[in-house]
Order: C-alpha cells, then structure tokens, then sequence
C-alpha cells in the first residue's frame, strides 16, 4: 500500500489515507519483496535445521504389566476399574506394591548389569574407562545404576490394574531393550520367590508327612500289641460297643463340622466366594453380587460411549457403592450367622463327647478292653487317614512344584520408536518454516 502525501499552498506537506490496495498491487508488493521474505524463512529454519541436528534425540519406549486384582484375571489382557470397597483396597495396595517393587534399587542393579550398561557411554560414567570391568556394588557402577534410574519412568495407568515401564534413552533399541528387561526381570524375580515359596512349602509336607507316618506306624503296633496282650483275636460285635461307635463317629462328624464352620466363618468374604456359600446361605447376598455384575457391566458400557461426568455413569458409580455397602452388611451378618453355626456345633460336640464317655464309663468294667481296643484302631485308622491325606497333598503340591503363578503379567513388550520423542525433527521444522514465514511477511509489509 502506498502512502499518499500532498502539497499545501504554504509549502507544507499533508498526509492523506492510503488508498486501499488491490490483490493485485498486493501480488506486486509480494513479489518485489519476496527475497526479504526467502531470507527470513531461510535463516529462522536454517537456525531450526541446526538445532535439531546439534540435540541428541531422545526415545522413549515403553511396556506394560497387568496385575491380576480381585476383579480381573490377566490372562484375559483385560483393563479392569477397581472400585471401592475393601476388596478393592487390597487391589489398591497390592498395584502400589508392584510399583515400589519395580523401582527397588536391586531390580535396577540386575538390569544394568544383565544389558552391559557399564559399557554404553551414555550410562557409564564420564571419567576413564576402569582397568576391570564394573561390578554391582562399586561406585563407579552406582552411578550407572544412577543414570538408568533417573532414566525410567514406573507410573500405575490411571485406576487401573496396568503399570507401565518407560525408558529413555539417545537410542531406539536400548530404550525398548531396558523397558522389556525390567517387566521381564520383574517377573522372573516374582517367579523364583513363588518357586523358593513352593519349595518351603513341600519341605514342610515332607517332614509332616514323615511324622505321621512314624505316628501311623506306631498306633499300628499299639493296636496289634493290645489285641496279643488281651486275646482279642477277631472284632467285638456288641451293643454298648455298636454304640460307643455311633457316637464316636457322630462326635467326628461334629468335630468336623464345627471346623468347617469355623473355617467358613474365620475366611470372610473370600473363603465365602471360594467356597460357594454365599449364596446358598444369603440368596441375598447372591442377588446383590448379580446386581454388582450387571451394574459394573453398565458402567463399563457407559464409560465407554460417553466418558466421565456423564449424569447415568454418575448414579451408576453411586449405585455400585450401594450395592457394595449392603454387599459388606450382609456378608458381615452371615459371617455373624455362621459364627452362631459355629457356637452351636461346639455345644454338640461337648455333648456328643460327655454322651460317649458317660457310655464308656458305663461298660468300661465288662467291655474295657474290647471298647479300647476299638478307640485304638478308630485313633490308627484317623492317623493313617491324615497320613495318606498328608502324603496325597505332598505328591499333588510337588506336581505342580515348577507352577509359579505370579501376581504380574506381562500386557505389552516395548517396541524400539521410531520417531524421537524430543526433539522432534518434522514438527519443529514444520512450525519454523511456517513461522518464519509469517515473520518474513511481516518484515516485509512493516
């Protein structure tokens, strides 16, 4: 646009209003100018070339655990919301424990030295290269252990059940390689603690095993000694002695079933789920978890068409935590029913147990040896029953000794990136060039 500038008849000068200019004075203006424009655009994105070429680039690359929680099995690769209560409390501190475990010191240590990190310049330490190689514990592996800390990020995905393991690093494959090695590090260190666990735990099968079979032995030669002492050749079939035998096996089962009633009513909540009595002793109870299930159904529907914030997820978040509550109160009244089962049982146990010894007190005279003759084969006969019990589980558990199930999954490997996290190369000389080129305009309509 051109200024115009008139003369007065004192020999002063005016300034008028520039007329307003045309597309096509606009295209001449552009194009008598175009060099200050080119020039601008050449330098601003010559100075971004240079940038990016003199910043080492940064790649981060990432993988992913799943947990398994209360309300998810990982082998499903599910994304599954904790919810409240105190279920998923549990689920809360059990993830939070991953997460700390992940950032242990000693896991880093086992990385670093598993992928030869003292020998990558951009963790080895920047003075000398050592006369030995570095080991876990010098100083100068310290500060590697150091770089690739501060190099990995460990976060929980939002709420929930996934945990994420992000390195960084000047290279694409050294990135993915470190986030890979601490998830399958991570696991293989869970899985030789569960293996140490399993192997304690046959130890202890065994050597019980052994003192009941050293136990079974010797009722065995109580019986057989008891019968040669007594001429007790063959079985006593009498009625006091049929008796003492009904109530003895009445007071097992009564024993029996106040252990089971007190297994059931010391498990809680989760000894009720395992064992499937929650809803047969509350079809409450089992109607409230269907409409748990239905209602977590609906949410996760909800969230995933509308999002958070939604008034229908909103009462349905709120309806689950209802549900949940009422869940607790009944579980708890029929742990309290159950502890009653339990009250009850122990008053028939003592019963059936005063009943069976006034009755032995009874014939103990005329039927004393035929009656502990019989009370030593029942006591051989419950020996030896937990004897091949014991033994039957140690066979099953040294079975599966190898099995090692482990909490952490693996959900994702890390794949090396391949565009630099920063700086990023396309973006940067894109918003130069774009930049420079409104900044050359301007310069040259100034």
């Amino acid at each position: 646009m051109m200024t115009n500038i008139q003369s007065l008849a004192d020999g002063k000068f005016a300034i008028t209003a520039p007329a307003p200019a045309h597309g096509a004075e606009l295209l001449r203006v552009f194009m008598r100018r175009k060099y200050i424009i080119l020039a601008v655009m050449a330098v601003v994105t010559l100075a971004a070339t240079g940038f990016v070429a003199y910043w080492p680039p940064t790649y981060k690359a990432t993988s992913s655990l799943i947990i398994a929680t209360s309300d998810s099995d990982p082998r499903l690769g599910s994304d599954p919301r904790l919810g409240s209560g105190p279920l998923a409390s549990l689920d809360d501190r059990l993830i939070a424990s991953q997460v700390e475990l992940l950032g242990d010191r000693p896991l880093a240590r086992k990385v670093a030295a598993d992928l030869g990190l003292a020998a990558d310049p951009e963790f080895a330490p920047a003075s000398a290269k050592p006369a030995k190689p570095l080991a876990p514990g010098d100083a100068a592996f310290e500060s590697v252990v150091n770089a690739l800390v501060s190099r990995v990020s460990i976060r929980r995905s939002d709420r929930s059940a996934v945990i994420t393991i992000t390195a960084s690093s000047g290279s694409p494959e050294t990135a993915a390689r470190i986030a890979n090695k601490f998830a399958a590090e991570h696991i293989a260190v869970q899985r030789r603690e569960r293996l140490k666990s399993n192997r304690n735990t046959i130890a202890a099968l065994a050597a019980d095993v052994t003192v009941l079979r050293g136990e079974a032995i010797a009722a065995d030669q109580a019986v057989a000694s008891y019968r040669r002492q007594h001429g007790l050749l063959g079985t006593v079939d009498t009625t006091d002695l049929a008796q003492v035998g009904q109530l003895s096996g009445s007071l097992a089962a009564a024993r029996s079933n106040r252990s089971e009633a007190a297994a059931r009513a010391d498990g809680g909540a989760a000894a009720m789920d395992a064992m499937g009595i929650g809803a047969s002793t509350s079809p409450l109870l089992g109607d409230l978890r269907r409409q748990a299930a239905e209602t977590g159904k609906r949410i996760a529907d909800l969230s995933t068409t509308y999002g958070r914030g939604y008034p229908d997820l909103v009462s349905a978040e709120a309806q689950l935590a209802d549900i949940d509550r009422r869940i607790g109160e009944e579980t708890l009244r029929v742990g309290q029913q159950l502890q009653g089962e339990v009250r009850i049982n122990q008053a028939r146990e003592g019963q059936i147990s005063s009943d069976l010894g006034r009755l032995r007190a009874q014939s103990f005279e005329q039927r004393a040896a035929s009656v502990r003759l019989m009370d030593l084969e029942r006591s051989a006969d419950a020996v030896r029953a937990q004897y091949i019990a014991m033994l039957t589980q140690l066979k099953q558990f040294d079975g599966k000794a190898g099995i090692a199930a482990v909490p952490a999954k693996l959900l994702a490997r890390a794949v090396p990136p391949a565009q630099a996290s920063f700086p990023r190369r396309q973006e940067i000389i894109g918003i130069a060039l774009l930049g420079s080129f409104l900044l050359g305009l301007l310069i040259a309509f100034a």
